[in-house]
């Protein structure tokens, strides 16, 4: 592997080169001076070091040690292209312009973004500087530009205005965010902007953004969305080969897939999931028949695997807990992670605070702090230590799912106090609500489906039922009271649309698809670049010269008066519909549920 990743290094040095010279070379003044160590004749193969390091991670396949994802990766492909189900192997793949890639839960976001910047850095024809940031690193005193600053730094540049500046307008330098929906609420505003002046004043740089559906960046001006397509039964045995796993046992594992419960086998659709698939299939050698029992097996196996791979050999358990009562404090310290809204890395101060709440809503589960620690990091690897206080987990579903899962092992009455707070923060718990669909859906349907729809029939629907315009304008503003849409000045003196919103992060879960049909509304009603005459037109003044031309806001009003409500009223139907068929389905569900009552009213004859 050394020789390998020495030859690797080589290579990638050789093909910096040309960057380089053109970077340093073409610089001028103080950005000559901010990039002095790059004329060195060593730089490059330190630069190739540091780039390398992007492909090191931790996986589930592999939670004890760094690995290279160039050892198992295998790409994905995206839809939203001309050309549908396109492989992607580089950015060269997803075409011009700035791009979002969406993608659920484990289809790899963040993998595959490391996996292009490392291709885009290495590529012959046109190779450019990679800039990888996790943006849940972001902090009120942590800016994006911080953290590009901090990126550019480590790569031997003494950063600055000028520096960057030149660097940012050389196109040769590409931004690659990653986890758009794992940053602070409170930052995303202010993200976003710093994301919209980057695309304004640096049209020569590509920003490439990975988010989950249904977030800020999706609905941006200027930005692609393309889509991660799901894994079918063509991808399996490609994927499993790249794990390094023999032909017998990968036909062993589709074989499995193609015979497990339709509900089941219609989930293993992404590398996550087709991942945690192997790991229980290696240990039970069958696929569990439902969701609920798939994730309670593979708490059972993440903790005795590796003892199943050697003969005679124990593994021990720090806590001292069985297996069944640390899974319960585990799923309760994953719930308080969240109800505390410490996200995904843990400061040993939070950890200590959600590992002290779980003990006190877990029952009888009496442990050392260190030593469950110990169990849920050294011998489940489902959290990973980072740095010296830092604890985080080996991905951000992990801490979904067993969130769900205490809820799904509560009271009737505790899961309906779940649901009613879960309305007032929805952000925070738009995913456990997801997994709780699937694991518990009786109560689900019962206790939170069914409640919201009424709420957004009494909310929103049915004040529209008098199909007046102005009806229209009060039930979109009474969710989303600032909702419109924001333009700027291009370099030509024209104006062009920037981003939608603001949306109101704390309304109703079920009003996410409603997000995405206004957007569509919007775009479908006003010009995405229109003159200086047109955006005063539609604004009802003219644009004083002296005032800031970046953001300048057009409401709802305004948009209606211009360009009517046609493509709204749309929205609403379809939304209605959408609504509709929910509702069935819940009832749907109840009805199975309720059947069962019917049992015990029966008599032997």
């Amino acid at each position: 592997m050394a020789i390998t990743t020495a030859a690797t290094i080589t290579a990638t040095a050789r093909l910096l080169s040309p960057l380089i010279s053109d970077v340093y070379k073409s610089a001028k003044g103080g950005a000559a001076k901010g990039l002095k160590r790059w004329e060195e004749s060593a730089f490059p193969r330190r630069l190739a070091k540091k780039i390398d390091t992007l492909a090191k991670v931790k996986t589930l396949w592999s939670p004890d040690e760094d690995i290279s994802l160039l050892d198992f990766y295998y790409p994905p492909s995206l839809g939203g292209f001309s050309r549908p189900n396109k492989k992607i192997g580089s950015i060269q793949d997803l075409g011009d312009g700035n791009i979002v890639i969406q993608g659920i839960v484990g289809q790899g976001k963040s993998i595959l973004l490391r996996y292009l910047a490392i291709n885009d850095a290495r590529c012959e024809s046109n190779n450019r500087l990679p800039i990888f940031i996790e943006l849940r690193t972001l902090q009120q005193n942590y800016s994006l530009r911080d953290a590009i600053y901090k990126t550019l730094s480590a790569y031997e540049i003494d950063v600055d205005v000028d520096t960057f500046d030149h660097i940012a307008k050389s196109g040769r330098l590409v931004l690659l965010l990653d986890a758009f929906d794992e940053l602070d609420e409170a930052l995303t505003r202010t993200t976003l902007t710093e994301i919209s002046h980057l695309t304004q004043r640096y049209p020569e740089l590509q920003i490439i953004v990975t988010s989950r559906p249904g977030n800020e960046i999706q609905k941006a001006s200027g930005f692609r969305t393309l889509r991660i397509n799901p894994l079918n039964n063509d991808d399996y045995g490609p994927f499993l080969a790249n794990l390094k796993l023999g032909p017998t046992k990968v036909i062993a594992i589709k074989d499995a897939i193609r015979q497990s419960p339709s509900k089941l086998s219609g989930l293993i659709t992404t590398p996550l999931m087709l991942t945690l698939v192997v790991i229980v299939y290696e240990s039970e050698k069958e696929i569990p028949p439902t969701l609920p029992e798939f994730f309670e097996r593979l708490f059972q196996v993440v903790f005795t695997r590796h003892d199943r791979l050697k003969a005679g050999f124990n593994r021990k358990r720090h806590s001292g807990l069985s297996e069944r009562r640390l899974q319960g404090l585990f799923e309760a310290f994953c719930f308080m992670v969240l109800q505390n809204s410490f996200g995904r890395s843990l400061s040993a101060e939070q950890f200590s605070t959600a590992f002290d709440n779980a003990l006190e809503y877990s029952g009888d589960n009496k442990c050392d702090e260190e030593k469950f620690r110990l169990d849920v990091v050294k011998v489940a690897c489902l959290m990973l230590e980072e740095g010296i206080d830092t604890t985080t987990f080996l991905h951000k579903s992990v801490l979904e799912y067993y969130a769900a899962a205490f809820i799904k092992h509560s009271t009737d009455e505790v899961a309906k106090l779940f649901y009613q707070a879960a309305d007032e923060t929805p952000r925070v718990w738009i995913e456990v609500i997801r997994f709780l669909s699937d694991i518990d859906p009786y109560r689900y349907s019962k206790d939170f489906a069914l409640d919201q729809l009424i709420k957004l029939r009494t909310e929103f629907i049915n004040p529209l039922s008098d199909r007046k315009d102005s009806s229209l304008l009060k039930s979109i503003q009474s969710i989303h009271p600032l909702f419109g849409v924001s333009y700027g000045r291009t370099g030509d003196g024209r104006f062009e649309i920037l981003s939608y919103g603001p949306f109101n992060v704390r309304t109703r879960i079920m009003y996410e698809s409603l997000d995405d049909l206004l957007v569509s509304a919007v775009q479908d009603t006003l010009p995405h670049e229109i003159s200086r005459g047109t955006l005063e037109d539609i604004l009802g003044r003219e644009i004083d010269d002296q005032e800031p031309t970046d953001d300048i806001q057009i409401e709802l009003h305004r948009i209606f008066s211009y360009g009517g409500t046609k493509n709204f009223w749309r929205a609403v139907n379809i939304f209605q519909q959408r609504l509709e068929e929910m509702e069935r389905e819940a009832n749907e569900i109840i009805s199975q549920q309720e059947k069962k009552k019917l049992i015990f009213q029966r008599r032997k004859t």
